[in-house]
């Protein structure tokens, strides 16, 4: 080859070079900044920090990577002028946005844990920093660390869908809603092998991609319920039913909800609705869920007819046994919930409560 022709060869590298990096530059000069600072208040510094993590790996998980830098902590600390400066910073800074604009990111969000009596509290706040507008704030309580991550996991992905772009790209096209029931069926399977954690992480990317996905808030909300967090259970139920207002499966949930929180009222007149909608296919847990409030109100014969229902339709249901001959106790008729405790023994030999409950009532039976 020529020198000549090495020569043009070696220009056009070099051109090639700066238009490669041109693109590059300008690409990442389209994208938007994003920094989760790292969260205060009167938690264990270990217990902040993993908190941290959550949150800002929520952000990575909902903004489209196409157009947002979600940047790391160290980066965030180091353009803060390092950690100790950073908590000096925290500390001068009258405002979440004058960190933002010292670390030069385009949006920055923060989460702040208190204490409120005895249940611990989350602040959450998202920033856009160019005008100082507060794009989304909520303040929530829960009883332990964990209720704090239920929370987080609900309620920041619909924070950062609040970001310009974003919110429009979630469950509109028949690509993303085939994307959410992927989502949806990992989620159930999680459900089903009890792993509750997992289960609400599918379904709220469920969710995320088709926010009019009612049976996954639901199914969300199952899950809630099963780890015991019923005020977040009753908010998806109820937007399920915003969603579906024929939904009964969502009726019959929060009914569970209810009576766990002791609202008992409103627990009957849910399982009444779920029951109405279709009375000729109504199945055995309306029926036990409304008997279980009926127990707990007190209303001890109802709560018996609807048992009696529930295994009518079911006849190996353990559990309406077994509740069924708790509510014969309280009634004082012990033979019956002698017999109702064997009958829930014979269907699951390792029920321990009916175990446990035919012990120690035929020790007190007169």
């Amino acid at each position: 080859m020529g020198k000549g022709n090495q020569r043009m060869e070696s220009k056009m590298r070099i051109v090639f070079f700066l238009f490669m990096l041109a693109c590059t530059q300008t690409a990442f000069a389209a994208g938007q900044t994003v920094a989760v600072l790292p969260s205060e208040g009167s938690l264990k510094d270990e217990e902040l920090i993993f908190l941290t993590n959550k949150a800002q790996e929520i952000a990575v998980r909902v903004l489209p990577q196409n157009s947002f830098e979600v940047f790391p902590q160290e980066i965030i600390i180091k353009r803060l002028g390092g950690a100790n400066n950073y908590v000096k910073e925290c500390k001068e800074s009258s405002c979440i946005v004058d960190l933002g604009k010292k670390a030069s990111v385009d949006y920055v969000a923060q989460c702040t844990f208190g204490k409120l009596g005895s249940d611990l509290t989350v602040t959450f706040e998202l920033y856009r920093v160019r005008t100082s507008a507060l794009i989304d704030k909520f303040a929530e309580t829960a009883k332990n660390t964990n209720g704090l991550l239920a929370i987080m996991e609900k309620k920041i992905p619909d924070s950062f869908m609040k970001i310009s772009g974003v919110s429009s790209a979630g469950g509109e096209t028949s690509g993303a809603k085939n994307d959410a029931e992927a989502y949806y069926k990992r989620g159930v399977v999680y459900y089903d092998k009890n792993d509750y954690y997992k289960a609400i992480s599918e379904f709220t990317e469920a969710i995320r991609l088709n926010p009019n996905y009612a049976e996954a808030y639901y199914k969300r909300g199952a899950a809630y319920g099963k780890k015991g967090d019923y005020d977040i259970a009753m908010s998806d139920f109820n937007d399920a039913i915003r969603l579906n207002p024929n939904y009964a499966e969502a009726y019959t949930g929060r009914c569970v909800a209810y009576t766990e929180k002791g609202d008992l009222n409103k627990a009957i007149s849910d399982c009444n609705q779920a029951i109405r909608l279709n009375p000729k296919l109504a199945k055995t847990y309306y029926y036990y869920n409304r008997g279980n409030a009926y127990s707990k109100k007190g209303d001890y014969d109802r709560a018996i007819s609807d048992y009696n229902e529930a295994i009518r339709l079911k006849p190996n249901f353990a559990g309406a046994y077994y509740n069924r001959g708790v509510t014969y106790g309280k009634k004082g008729d012990y033979d019956k919930a002698i017999a109702d405790y064997e009958s829930a023994l014979r269907i699951d030999p390792n029920y321990s409560d009916a175990k446990n409950a035919l012990a120690n009532l035929k020790w007190r039976k007169p």
